[in-house]
């Protein structure tokens, strides 16, 4: 099968996760004999006024065929800005990689950078597509459904009316864009989306609950179909750790970001509301999101027993003090999308107290080795991490129903089913026409809003320095 992954960034130039999920799925469908092409975004841009390609090719160990990637930069100001997330110029270099390659499957992994109409100009060309969803971006022109004033999540519906005040405090600011204007925009990208969801034979999501909570945002989602199967991300999982013999203290670790969403504050109040002497102890491992951020909470739980041990990595986390414990600890507020964490704490062979949310609430439980507790409340937390200490054999029976992690093929197998079934169903039968005057008309407003945005300076958009990406 000839495979076309189109992503907003790909390595080695972007190393985020889902350009990291894209390489590795590109990687394992090679080795397994597909044909993969590459369309990606690209930070740098374009030094002429049209869109410029640059493909390279690059030999695979194990794989028959080379990875191809035809990687493209915009020559428009802001690309990456929510009111740039439709691109004539893009869309007329993706028409050209499609009569040229002619694929038998289109899988767009992010609209990002390159333009939200890549199914619908697949479709036209007779292409079947799949989408997978691994952020926020269809239910916030933010991406990431963080309030830009309160840095707290977002379960706001996307509309105009909660969306635009909150998108507008981000730079670059427009602030020559009438309020009506983004209204009707914010209105087109959603229609857009839409039909991009109808179209696609499949939307592959990494978890039930991520998938339905970002359809049931969208006001305008049609009804899909929902493939659930995690990101291949070529994910390292650790070796099994080794755990502590005696289980007083009870030795809890916890690896990830250091911040507010993550839950931090959380653990600690917990962990206070024990007293000094808990018989509890709480080893981290990550960076922090903000400088000082553990001594403030620290300074402001001086009772507790807690154990900062430093940066880590992924692969041998088996090796740092943070996975020595008798059980994984999440406290995170965020909705999680699938919980790579779970994924690690299994291979570590270590059972896990989990909020009751999101992936962790769909994937997890007593019966798969976690023990869940309610979202986001530092009691019930608490009460989880007494029942743990105070009864041994529940962390022993914990272990013993441990789920063990899910392996690459498997994944892979999952993604290779979904396109033959995609590939067999072809594309539907509704596909709207193309129109003479779309691509004119959206050249000619993107051009205005360039020349718009250069007559303001940087403090009036909002930023430090002048920065037209």
């Amino acid at each position: 099968m000839k495979l076309l992954l189109c992503v907003h960034g790909f390595p080695d130039e972007l190393l985020g996760g889902t350009e990291l999920a894209a390489h590795g799925l590109a990687l394992e469908l090679l080795r397994r004999g597909h044909e993969v092409v590459v369309f990606t975004g690209s930070m740098v841009p374009s030094k002429d006024a049209e869109v410029s390609l640059r493909e390279e090719t690059r030999e695979v160990s194990g794989a028959s065929h080379a990875l191809r990637i035809v990687r493209v930069s915009r020559p428009d100001l802001y690309f990456d800005h929510w009111q740039k997330s439709k691109s004539a110029r893009i869309a007329s270099s993706f028409r050209e990689v499609l009569e040229r390659e002619r694929p038998d499957l289109v899988h767009v992994l992010h609209w990002i950078r390159l333009t939200r109409d890549l199914v619908l100009h697949a479709a036209q060309a007779g292409v079947p597509s799949v989408i997978s969803l691994n952020d926020s971006w269809i239910s916030c022109p933010l991406v990431f459904r963080v309030e830009s004033r309160e840095s707290s999540i977002c379960e706001q519906p996307l509309s105009a009316m909660n969306c635009l005040s909150c998108a507008g405090r981000v730079a670059p600011r427009t602030p020559w864009v009438p309020m009506e204007v983004g209204f009707m925009e914010l209105g087109q990208r959603s229609e857009d989306i839409a039909t991009e969801l109808r179209l696609a034979r499949s939307v592959i999501v990494p978890s039930r609950s991520f998938g339905e909570r970002q359809l049931g945002l969208c006001a305008d989602a049609p009804q899909v179909r929902l493939d659930v199967l995690p990101p291949v991300a070529a994910p390292v999982y650790p070796a099994q750790a080794a755990v502590p013999e005696a289980v007083e203290p009870l030795i809890l670790g916890s690896w990830g970001q250091l911040s507010e969403l993550k839950g931090l504050d959380l653990a600690f109040e917990a962990l206070a509301s024990l007293g000094p002497k808990s018989g509890i102890e709480l080893i981290l491992a990550g960076e922090e999101e903000r400088p000082g951020y553990f001594d403030r909470l620290r300074g402001a739980h001086p009772g507790v027993t807690v154990h900062w041990a430093g940066s880590f990595e992924a692969a041998t986390l088996h090796e740092h003090p943070v996975s020595r414990v008798h059980a994984m600890l999440s406290a995170s507020r965020a909705p999680e999308s699938f919980g790579l964490v779970l994924e690690e704490a299994r291979a570590l062979g270590l059972p896990s107290i989990l909020p009751a949310a999101g992936a962790f609430g769909e994937r997890a439980g007593e019966d798969t080795g976690s023990l869940l507790y309610e979202s986001g409340s530092a009691q019930a937390l608490a009460r989880a991490m007494l029942h743990l200490r105070d009864e041994p054999a529940t962390l022993n029976a914990l272990r013993a129903r441990l789920a063990a992690p899910i392996t690459t093929a498997e994944v892979v197998e999952g993604y290779q089913a979904i396109y033959s079934r995609a590939v067999d169903e072809g594309v539907p039968s509704d596909v709207p026409e193309p129109r003479w005057f779309d691509e004119r008309m959206l050249n000619f407003a993107q051009a205005e809003w360039d020349r718009r945005a250069s007559e303001h300076s940087p403090a009036e958009l909002g930023l430090a320095s002048q920065d037209h990406s």
